[in-house]
């Protein structure tokens, strides 16, 4: 294990590792976006700006590109002219709305929201969400004909596709009794079929009585799913754990990792695997009181613990891999609710720091093709940085809006897709083009 000391704003005590800390229906606008900081960027990009509105509220989840550029936004939508809220929208490589893909609800059946989409090699679109009567798991074809359905026990809330088309399902399962507000959470991973056929079932939890709850699910190279999210591990004064489980393809739990620190919850940002199946998790503590503080760690393909990053630089809200192999950070330090140190940062796979870069906003980090990173947050604030750290570009797109989730395209162009208020004060969809 590698272990650098850095000036840090704070130190708590993981249980688990030696700490590492960093040094300080469609319409469619296309225009210029110009760096509200001319000082820090001399670069201008194309914008374009596609919106959609059912007529009631709507909002994203997340969104994903197939091989030709066509992206898919899943949707929580709220119009009284259809019943069903669980939908998928489909745009072409050049944002044409090529479909509103509604799930088809049963007798008694209402609303609906979907929360993630993805598409096979043939561009068959699954995606999962919740209704009325619990989880759904739902399979398009490309045209948005329904192929089936399948249900999911209580909330699924991310999905993954291997190269054959079988679905991994992870989210948060019904695991019986009440913590007095609800029925208690466990994590719930369901592989289908192409054809939807249940295929195996696995759950995970932490200390009994209180809930555990999944964030997200990735296949690792080797078709590996990796589930990330939160356990809990002390019911008496309600905190939890920030945990990494790997599972081979059959279902066996591989391993199973927590950090944790005393006295907080974390709260799980986002994870990333690399091309060697070395995992890379980050979060945030939540301390009664005082500044909440990013960290990062990073397991091998064994479960073995190789780093920990903590403090000013070290991500909590997201995290990618570059082109060659190094991880890209952005989050902040945070004390009652007020952002402190907001960055981005570049890290060796050794947890060696290239650079860490002060930026407006921080959210969800992506790489492109030439190892620039791509910030997108609040106000839908997206920062361009080169590989070497230097901001590019920066500007406030969607003053006010909120986004969801970001991807870069086949062309290497930025979708960020999120949701904001219209003159009638409810949300409708944006999605936003950056090339």
């Amino acid at each position: 294990m590698t272990c650098r000391k850095f000036a840090s704003v704070f130190a708590p005590s993981f249980t688990l590792a030696v700490l590492l800390v960093l040094a300080s229906a469609g319409i469619a606008q296309t225009g210029t976006a110009a760096d509200q900081s001319p000082a820090l960027s001399q670069t201008a990009l194309t914008k374009t700006i596609f919106h959609f509105s059912d007529g009631g509220d709507d909002r994203p989840g997340r969104m994903t590109s197939d091989a030709a550029g066509d992206f898919y936004i899943s949707a929580a939508l709220n119009s009284t002219a259809n019943v069903s809220g669980f939908a998928v929208l489909k745009y072409s490589s050049v944002g044409t709305l090529l479909g509103t893909f509604r799930y088809k609800l049963l007798p008694g059946e209402f609303g609906g929201a979907a929360h993630s989409v993805k598409v096979d090699k043939q561009n068959n679109i699954y995606s999962v969400g919740t209704t009325s009567l619990g989880g759904v798991v739902v399979s398009f074809t490309s045209a948005g004909a329904q192929r089936w359905i399948a249900r999911f026990d209580h909330e699924p809330i991310a999905l993954a596709v291997d190269p054959s088309g079988n679905i991994y399902v992870a989210g948060n399962g019904n695991a019986g009794g009440s913590d007095g507000v609800g029925p208690v959470l466990n994590w719930l991973v369901v592989k289908y079929s192409n054809t939807g056929k249940v295929l195996w079932e696995q759950r995970h939890t932490g200390a009994a009585g209180q809930d555990s709850k999944v964030r997200d699910i990735q296949l690792d190279p080797s078709e590996n799913p990796i589930v990330f999210g939160t356990t809990s591990n002390n019911p008496r004064i309600l905190t939890n754990n920030m945990t990494v489980a790997k599972l081979n393809p059959d279902g066996d739990v591989l391993w199973a990792k927590d950090s944790s620190v005393p006295h907080n919850s974390l709260i799980p940002g986002g994870f990333a695997i690399d091309a060697r199946g070395n995992v890379y998790a980050t979060g945030m503590t939540n301390p009664p009181e005082g500044v909440a503080t990013p960290f990062t760690v990073k397991y091998n393909a064994t479960g073995v613990l190789q780093f920990t990053l903590q403090g000013n630089g070290a991500g909590g809200s997201s995290v990618a891999i570059d082109p060659a192999g190094d991880i890209l950070l952005t989050g902040a330090t945070s004390s009652f609710g007020t952002p402190g140190f907001v960055s981005a940062t570049k890290v060796h796979p050794t947890g060696k720091a290239v650079w860490v870069t002060q930026i407006p906003a921080t959210g969800i980090i992506v790489s492109d093709s030439a190892g620039n990173a791509l910030v997108a947050g609040f106000d839908f604030e997206i920062t361009k940085l080169s590989s070497t750290g230097k901001i590019l570009f920066s500007s406030s797109i969607l003053p006010q809006d909120s986004a969801t989730d970001a991807v870069i395209d086949p062309s290497g162009n930025l979708l960020v897709t999120g949701f904001g208020q219209n003159a009638q004060f409810s949300d409708d969809i944006f999605t936003v083009k950056l090339k």
